[in-house]
Order: structure tokens, then sequence, then C-alpha cells
């Protein structure tokens, strides 16, 4: 592709990743971006919002991500790669039933009987 640095570049590689994903069978991608994730997801759920989300990143940014959970469902967090500390957005989001999970390796490294059914 020529001009890959321009705008045309990253228009091109998000049109590679959402194709792929599409291909890998993902009933919907949406590209932050590009859209509102959490009214993107809402309006896939008739307004109920999803009962998982998983977010790689933590830090401030979880307000949004929080935005598209379903009342009582869950935010999963996986990995911090913002580096910054992460809230509870409970009164950014009006005092949801917000469930916030985390998840590292020593969970199951250090229980040995986890690491046997992992295996």
């Amino acid at each position: 592709m020529n001009a890959a640095s321009s705008s045309a570049g990253p228009a091109a590689l998000r049109t590679a990743k959402r194709e792929r994903l599409s291909a890998a069978g993902a009933a919907e991608v949406i590209v932050s971006a590009e859209e509102d994730v959490a009214g993107r997801v809402r309006e896939l759920t008739g307004g109920r919002g999803a009962e998982f989300v998983f977010d790689a990143v933590a830090g401030p940014g979880v307000r949004e991500p929080a935005r598209a959970v379903a009342a009582d469902g869950t935010l999963f967090l996986r990995g911090a790669q913002s580096g910054q500390p992460t809230p509870y957005p409970w009164f950014e989001l009006d005092m949801p039933a917000l469930n916030m999970r985390t998840f590292t390796m020593l969970e199951i490294t250090r229980d040995p009987e986890r690491m046997r059914r992992a295996r």
C-alpha cells in the first residue's frame, strides 16, 4: 500500500482487523476509535448492555467499557496496559450493580490443583 503513513494506512488496518475478527466468528465488531462502544453495545442488546465485558487496558479508561455492562453484569479486567490506577466507576455510572473481576496468572500458578487442571 502506498501512503501507508497517511490516514489511509490506519483505515486499511482497521478494515483488515474487522474482517479478520468477523472471519474468526465474531458476531459483531465494534471499532472503539470509530464508534461509541457503549452506545453500540446497548443498541445490539436492546438497551440491556453486555453481561460480560473484557478490558485489557484498565486505568481511568475503565469507565468507557463499564458503560457497556448490563445491570449485574461483569467487567473483567485482564491486564493493566494503561499503567495507571483503575477506579471503580460507581458514581459516574449512577451506581449500577457492576461486578468488576480481575485476573492474574498467579491465581493459577500458586494453586497446585488449578495448575494440574490447566495442563
